[in-house]
């Protein structure tokens, strides 16, 4: 997704990956897959919806589970260097996020 644009220096070497719309409400994209840890989880029958109005990844139980298990967060952060990459499947591209894209570092206001 694109808004308002993209930055050419940013995108350069890399390519965009376009996906068909299958339902129009909220924009869902056919997710056919994810992968912690290199496990794939099979996802096919899910849809995907892109917003980039949130941070948050959420999903069914069964899909979420076995993606987080075995991940676990130091309360101090100290290990998330340590942590695996997670994917998301969309339509079979592949779309990874490292482990500072899906920790939330919060401190303690005193």
């Amino acid at each position: 997704m694109t808004m308002p644009g993209y930055d050419l220096d940013i995108m350069e070497g890399k390519q965009f990956h376009y996906h068909d719309v299958v339902e129009k409400k909220y924009y869902s994209l056919n997710l056919t897959g994810m992968k912690s840890m290199h496990e794939f989880i099979d996802a096919k029958g899910y849809k995907a919806v892109i917003d980039s109005g949130t941070s948050l990844i959420v999903g069914p139980h069964s899909l979420i589970k076995p993606m987080l298990e075995g991940i676990v967060v130091d309360s101090d952060c100290s290990n998330v260097d340590r942590l695996p990459n997670l994917s998301f499947i969309i339509d079979d591209v592949e779309y990874s996020l490292e482990p500072n894209d899906y920790v939330l570092r919060l401190s303690q206001g005193g």
